[in-house]
């Protein structure tokens, strides 16, 4: 996804006239310049603030803006320090630009006062995922524009690294831009300051064929009443007309109890949607409690292997401990995904189910755009996955992710050299799998040119840092976050002056 921000003001005049991306891609990865060309077009000085909401698998690496408050730019802090060292400019009187979060996605960047009838510049760097379709990455941008203000907003994308391409359009609502898959499928850097190098090899999935197995597991328990179960009957429903002829799937309803509606894996065809649909058009938030983990363990003593498990739910869960565990080990076998329902749902719950399960997260507090969430999860389950993966490379060094249970569309591997990479020198990297019963093998090759650059080192961090937090190993994901300036949850921005060199604020 491109993201860029919404600017918020009192002042209807000020707002966004153009947004440039500058993408610099890895494989399906990429890391994201987006700048924004303000204009306060009012008679008054106005303050100023950007909101700007990520998904979950993007992390900031950076900001910087210009105002007649300052010349801003970001540096990461360990969280408590930013916390003192805001405390003791804002006690001193130096200007304040606040950046905070709002929520586990979204921020709220204050850039201060921008003069009447002027410009400001205000750039963010994030690192984002993007889809694979008909070979081709789709970069897609949010609609962030209100039906009633009838603006639009030209834009820019300007594509460097394994993919290139040039594009100029105009933001009037959600837009999306397919772009060629040309690129190295190997690529290597070299951080200048440490002499580290990092190459990373991108595979993609190519099968066509294979079986396609899907397990909902929906929330039917009494927090679920109202705006939650409606939700879940809508989201199901549209699941349920987007399943391919040839795959094979199950409902779970769970709360205190949990029961399958059919006795197996059933054949998804016109009779078994009729029943299903029919079934689900009746659900009730009626079973009580909210005992995940209990049907979990039924798919784990079932041997469930090679399936999407889609877990419906608000995520307020009875043992949210028993329920991760068990999302960790069926993920060995099996892909998972998480959709939170209604405007309260537990948010770090379902981003978990996510990270730890191989799969993907949404999040859809507005009913009236679950077809496009839904779409989210369907556009990746509707390829056949490749499971049982191992990667091999003819270097030495650290492997992430150490262990691949499977992939669909794209996935990208890192190795830190532990050894001395010459120029032209002959890089290996393979990957072994199953798709059903056949075994598949890609296999990449190239004479590597090393750049200079540690965007590949940070789509490594990041990888590696999801893991850790997943895994609420806290201290070992910050020192990554610090070592490689990606952002996590044990770490801030502190919004520097640079006409004074003192930090004014964080997030």
């Amino acid at each position: 996804m491109l993201f860029f921000g919404r600017v918020i003001s009192q002042e209807k005049q000020v707002r966004l006239t153009e947004v440039n991306f500058e993408v610099e891609t890895v494989g399906n990865n990429a890391k994201v310049k987006a700048i924004h060309s303000i204009l306060n077009d009012s008679n008054d000085d106005c303050n100023v603030s950007i909101t700007m909401t990520l998904d979950d698998e993007s992390a900031v690496t950076g900001y910087s803006f210009k105002t007649a408050n300052g010349d801003f730019e970001s540096e990461l802090k360990e969280k408590e320090q930013a916390k003192i060292e805001q405390s003791d400019a804002t006690t001193n009187g130096y200007s304040s630009a606040v950046m905070e979060q709002v929520d586990d996605t979204t921020f709220s960047i204050t850039l201060g006062l921008i003069n009447k009838h002027s410009e400001v510049t205000f750039s963010i760097e994030y690192l984002t995922h993007m889809e694979i379709q008909d070979d081709e990455l789709v970069m897609k941008i949010p609609n962030l524009i209100e039906s009633d203000e009838k603006q639009q907003i030209p834009y820019s994308i300007k594509v460097t690294g394994s993919s290139t391409f040039s594009f100029k359009g105009v933001l009037s609502g959600e837009e999306e831009v397919n772009i060629p898959l040309n690129g190295d499928l190997i690529l290597g850097m070299k951080d200048e300051d440490t002499d580290e190098v990092v190459i990373s090899s991108t595979f993609i999935n190519k099968e066509k064929e294979g079986n396609i197995n899907i397990v909902f597991i929906c929330d039917r328990s009494g927090s679920m009443y109202g705006e939650g179960i409606k939700a879940l009957r809508n989201m199901l429903q549209l699941f349920l007309r987007q399943l391919p002829l040839n795959s094979k799937f199950q409902i779970i309803s769970f709360g205190s109890t949990y029961d399958f509606m059919f006795k197996e894996m059933t054949e998804y065809n016109e009779d078994t949607l009729k029943f299903a649909s029919e079934t689900v058009s009746h659900f009730e938030a009626n079973y009580g409690g909210t005992n995940m983990h209990a049907p979990l363990k039924a798919l784990i003593d079932n041997n469930t292997e090679k399936c999407h498990i889609i877990l419906l739910t608000d995520g307020y869960v009875d043992n949210k401990t028993s329920t991760i565990e068990y999302i960790r080990t069926l993920s060995k076998k099996n892909s998972l995904h998480g959709v939170g329902l209604g405007r309260s749902c537990d948010v770090e719950l379902i981003r978990n189910i996510g990270r730890i399960g191989n799969g993907i997260s949404a999040i859809s507090k507005n009913p009236n755009v679950l077809k496009k969430e839904v779409s989210k999860i369907t556009e990746r389950i509707l390829i056949p996955s490749i499971n049982e993966c191992t990667v091999e490379w003819n270097i030495k060094g650290e492997i992430t992710p150490k262990e691949i249970s499977n992939f669909y569309g794209m996935t990208t591997c890192y190795i830190q050299c532990n050894e001395e990479i010459k120029e032209g020198q002959n890089i290996e990297s393979e990957i072994k799998g199953r798709c059903g019963e056949k075994e598949v093998t890609y296999k990449n090759t190239k004479s590597i040119n090393i750049t200079k650059g540690i965007i590949v080192h940070q789509l490594m961090a990041l990888n590696q840092i999801r893991k850790l937090e997943s895994e609420n190993k806290k201290e070992e994901a910050k020192k990554l976050s610090m070592k490689y300036h990606v952002l996590c949850k044990e770490t801030a921005f502190i919004a520097v002056d640079k006409t004074t060199k003192k930090e004014v604020d964080f997030i």
